[in-house]
């Protein structure tokens, strides 16, 4: 008996090691098989990303030399239809004959150009130059008739862009050249030459890998830029078939081919590295894109060694056959272990005396799995104890392993991610949901955490929801570790803290918006002092002195007048920065607000653009100050064309707005109180903010455009968020993603009826003969107020400062009527020259003029006085306002 059960034994330990020997050649060859595709798949991937991320560089680069030489061809063209211009092309005026401290806006537009353009040419309809900015001896009278892009202008009087040619000088350049038109009548030509050098400076700094490089060609495949400069100019085909007269070019003429059609996209070839002393030929990846000047078709390329990305393939491929390795190996251990215990599984079998001995062991095991099922539902409970806590909890609690890949979380972290139950993130890592970078961020945290054994605590974190928007948490995360101490992953919980972290920004801002307005409001006080004599000088001889003047001299002097009045508002938007403009508030009708601003931008902005105002006369009333109000839609409407314009116009762009009822009863995300208000949505199809952007729009030192004399300087949103926010107690926020449209949220009370505003008629102002005592420092000003109310009939006393002010008050006080006051004084101001009289008389009569906002002059000990008037004022407006205070 005990020799049967031998040969069974055998038998079965024999099939065993069968078994496992197949197995485990099976796995080996499905291993291999399967790291092999893995190589190739990768290396394929690597290819596509990688020309992928140079197409984006070449892209962008495009767009940036696009944008500069249109920029410089738009100007031109703007500076041919300048009168000044036109003028000297008709008159033949040299540029010798002009003096140095004339108007000449060839040379205001030659310095704003000068990092691209290195010389501005004046040619009459013959080619015979009349003008070179910068000026060199010897070039006018010259006939350039037949220079680059004259000789088809004056062929055929439309601007044009030359080929590329040599300058005298020896660099190689292209010509912008821009015909100037007098009645319709062909009279000249506006000619710009631009060095390739100043273009091709910003070119050379784009690197890819180590030995990548950027080119340029125009449509007839001429190289316009190369790194190896002697390239430049020549045919870029015919070129290196000369130096390589036996290589199939064939796949690099495919893509010349495209580049000269107009079209974008990326190909393989094989060239060689021309910067080197002897180039050999290498495989290249290439990426190129349509380069558009005015009607120029060039075409940009990006170029890299195919060897950049060999080491990351090859190295994928050793631990593609290391991990088939280390299989290998498990798979035998494995195989061991399964032998081992079949093996001794064989010989207890083999040992057993007795059915009874069976049933004994039997009836232990069963036993033992009723406890199991026992210990096990009261963990099961413990589990759904557990789980109904943590999903009922608004925090974000999550638990991860030693690769950060989750574990178990709560409800509220499967609806973050876009999931709908937690269990459907289980082996799932942060890579899986949320943009690389913050997901690499958060797995480094977590590796630093159970490498160190030290938690997180209370850390700021940026993450993305699953509908794209951004929000901020305060996280936790601590290490998990096992009952031998051993670390397995960590345990985490995050808050929610975006809307804390909005209105802390909003503080923020406001705080900033406190320092730029200090500053405005003392900017304001002096220029208001400057308008104030120009206006009042040029009001006196308007209507005082304007005998003798011709309507062509009245004509110019009321040109000046709007001009300062012109200047007056802007100071007023400055002064909107701090906290002294007092509003006029009044019931606005949205509708009509609106229409006005559309209108505006429609006559002065691309007509493609669609200015949409989807609301209906009457049907939303605002509490606002009508001005301001105005500057707001206009600033918005101003940014949004900016933002089509930055992607490209295009049918079906537009521009909206539009509005809601909105009603706060309680605690709302605006920080608003309980009332009424008209939500309003300012709509654009641009190009959208990234968040950086959003979180900064409103901060009055940032903006996304460059410094110069043309751009903004980051002022325009931050007048809009002073003028929303704290000038008509209401809310704006910004709701965008870069490369998608943006709304500008604007909340504002709304207003309960139409309140009608009537022009004060005009009065004639009656003179007389009191006196008056006028305070202030600034002589034209001071002067000013003398004769115009001399003129008037009244005895003037001046002082130029408050101290001297006071002596003459203390002196005459009984024949003093009324005292006309500055408020920034020297020695001692005007606050306390004010109060220093009401000691001397509480029954002074004083006038307050001031360059500052009202509201500064409204306050205070200010409050006693009869009148303000606020610089700059007119004439009439003096003498009405000095003859309603005496007469009171």
């Amino acid at each position: 008996m005990s020799g049967i059960m031998l040969f069974r034994k055998n038998n079965e330990i024999k099939k065993i090691i069968l078994i496992l020997a197949l197995s485990i050649i099976s796995a080996g060859a499905l291993v291999f098989y399967f790291g092999g595709l893995s190589n190739r798949q990768f290396e394929k991937t690597m290819d596509a990303v990688t020309q992928e991320h140079m197409l984006d560089i070449v892209r962008a680069e495009v767009v940036h030399i696009e944008h500069e030489l249109n920029n410089i061809q738009l100007e031109i063209e703007l500076l041919a239809s300048n009168p000044t211009i036109r003028e000297r092309i008709r008159t033949n005026v040299k540029m010798s004959e002009i003096p140095e401290e004339a108007y000449n806006p060839i040379s205001i537009v030659i310095r704003h150009w000068d990092d691209l353009v290195d010389s501005l040419y004046r040619i009459d309809s013959k080619g015979i130059v009349q003008e070179r900015t910068p000026f060199k001896e010897g070039k006018e009278g010259n006939d350039y008739s037949n220079k680059p892009g004259v000789k088809n202008v004056i062929e055929n009087h439309v601007p044009y862009i030359s080929e590329l040619f040599v300058t005298n000088s020896g660099f190689k350049a292209i010509s912008v050249c821009v015909p100037v038109f007098d009645d319709a009548v062909f009279t000249g030509v506006l000619r710009a030459v631009i060095y390739m050098d100043s273009i091709n400076d910003g070119i050379s700094r784009i690197k890819i890998g180590e030995k990548g490089y950027a080119w340029i060609m125009d449509d007839n495949g001429i190289l316009l830029y190369h790194p190896k400069n002697e390239q430049i100019g020549k045919d870029i085909m015919s070129v290196r078939k000369k130096q390589f007269p036996d290589m199939d070019w064939s796949e690099l003429e495919n893509i010349v081919n495209k580049m000269k059609a107009g079209e974008e996209g990326t190909g393989i070839y094989h060239s060689a590295w021309w910067m080197e002393e002897n180039p050999e030929i290498v495989k290249k990846l290439a990426a190129f894109a349509p380069l558009k000047i005015g009607h120029k078709l060039w075409s940009m390329g990006l170029s890299v060694g195919y060897d950049e990305i060999e080491e990351p393939v090859k190295k994928h491929a050793r631990n593609t056959f290391v991990l088939f390795g280390v299989t290998m190996l498990f798979l035998i251990l494995a195989a061991f272990v399964i032998y081992k215990i079949q093996k001794k599984k064989t010989e207890l079998e083999i040992t057993a005396r007795s059915a009874e001995e069976l049933k004994s062991a039997n009836l232990a095991l069963q036993a033992e799995m009723r406890e199991h099922k026992l210990t096990g539902d009261a963990l099961a409970d413990e589990r759904n104890m557990l789980r109904t806590l943590i999903d009922n909890l608004p925090d974000h609690i999550f638990i991860k392993d030693a690769k950060s890949k989750f574990v178990t979380c709560n409800i509220e972290v499967a609806k973050f991610l876009g999931v709908d139950k937690p269990d459907e993130l289980i082996s799932k890592t942060d890579f899986d949901f949320i943009p690389r970078e913050i997901a690499e961020k958060f797995y480094n945290d977590e590796q630093e955490i159970m490498r160190t054994g030290v938690p997180m605590i209370n850390e700021e974190e940026i993450s993305v929801h699953s509908s794209g928007q951004t929000r901020w948490f305060f996280t936790t995360k601590v290490p998990l570790r096992e009952s031998n101490g051993n670390i397995t992953g960590i345990v985490g919980i995050s808050r929610d803290i975006t809307e804390k972290k909005h209105l802390e920004e909003q503080l923020q801002i406001r705080q900033r918006m406190d320092s730029i307005g200090t500053l405005g409001a003392g900017i304001a006080h002096d220029f208001n002092n400057l308008l104030a004599g120009i206006m009042g000088y040029l009001d006196i001889l308007l209507n005082i002195t304007s005998k003798g003047l011709t309507e062509t001299q009245k004509e110019y002097i009321n040109n000046a007048l709007k001009s300062c009045h012109r200047a007056a508002d802007l100071v007023k938007q400055f002064q909107s920065l701090s906290k002294g403009t007092l509003s006029s508030k009044t019931s606005v009708d949205l509708y009509e607000a609106s229409i006005e601003v559309f209108s505006l931008l429609e006559k002065t902005t691309d007509k493609l653009i669609l200015k949409e105002v989807d609301l209906d006369p009457g049907e939303f009333y605002v509490t606002a100050d009508p001005s301001e109000l105005n500057q707001v839609l206009l600033n918005l409407g101003t940014n949004a064309v900016k933002a089509i314009g930055e992607k490209g116009i295009k049918p079906g762009d537009h521009i909206r707005i539009r509005a809601r009822e909105y009603t706060i009863t309680g605690n709302d995300k605006t920080g608003l109180s309980e009332g009424k208000y008209v939500h309003v949505f300012f709509e654009d199809s641009g190009i959208g903010m990234t968040d950086d952007v959003k979180r900064q729009a409103f901060d009055p030192l940032f903006t996304t455009s460059g410094k110069s004399s043309q751009k903004g300087q980051g002022l325009g949103l931050a007048m809009v968020f002073n003028i929303i926010t704290r000038r008509h107690d209401g809310y704006i926020d910004i709701e965008s993603a870069e490369g998608k449209s943006t709304t500008i949220h604007i909340y504002l009370p709304k207003a309960q009826s139409r309140q009608q505003i009537k022009d004060r008629e005009v009065k004639r102002v009656a003179g007389g003969n009191e006196t008056i005592l006028i305070i202030e420092d600034e002589e034209t000003v001071l002067n000013l107020a003398k004769e115009v109310l001399g003129n008037y009939g009244y005895n003037i006393l001046t002082a130029f400062d408050g101290r001297q002010g006071l002596d003459i008050y203390a002196k005459h006080k009984d024949s003093i009527d009324l005292v006309l006051l500055d408020l920034m004084l020297p020695e001692i101001s005007g606050q306390m020259v004010f109060k220093e009289m009401l000691q001397i008389n509480p029954a002074v009569k004083v006038i307050i003029s001031s360059g500052q906002s009202e509201e500064d002059t409204s306050q205070g000990i200010f409050s006693k006085a009869k009148a303000c008037i606020s610089k700059p004022y007119k004439v009439s407006e003096l003498a009405q306002t000095v003859r309603t205070v005496l007469d009171l």
